[in-house]
């Protein structure tokens, strides 16, 4: 299934995704400190990032500007939070969603399946078939 990185402050958040996630067939790698974000996510290379949006240090719009802009806009994101807060400017953004909390597990994993199908529409499949990019001389 999906690689995908959970960014909470809320350890207990974090084990319950993991849980959820891993029963439903996904690799998960949680990440309780925002200050190595973009370490983490580059050297996980996850398929979906699902973040809170209320946490100390780096708040959940300052993690997805910091992942738009160091990883760029084929990543799908998921915002949860028990807030109203919305990322401004986030309806151009077809790659990214929010769960509210408490979260509803089967309507989160509805969301990653359609934002994954979205990536790979978006994105497209590596064409593994080099004869149509190459020539003899």
């Amino acid at each position: 299934m999906a690689r995908i990185v959970t960014i909470d402050d809320d350890e207990d958040v974090l084990f319950q995704l993991r849980f959820v996630l891993t029963r439903a067939g996904h690799e998960v790698f949680p990440l309780l400190r925002t200050d190595r974000i973009a370490h983490e996510v580059r050297r996980v290379s996850p398929d979906l990032v699902i973040t809170d949006i209320v946490m100390p240090g780096v708040m959940g719009g300052g993690v997805y500007q910091l992942l738009r802009r160091e990883i760029g806009p084929q990543l799908p994101i998921i915002v949860s939070s028990g807030t109203k807060l919305r990322i401004k400017g986030s309806e151009k953004d077809a790659l990214l969603a929010y769960c509210p909390k408490p979260v509803d597990y089967e309507e989160l994993l509805k969301l990653i399946e359609d934002l994954l199908r979205k990536r790979y529409e978006t994105v497209g499949p590596l064409d593994s078939d080099l004869d149509d990019f190459c020539e003899e001389n």
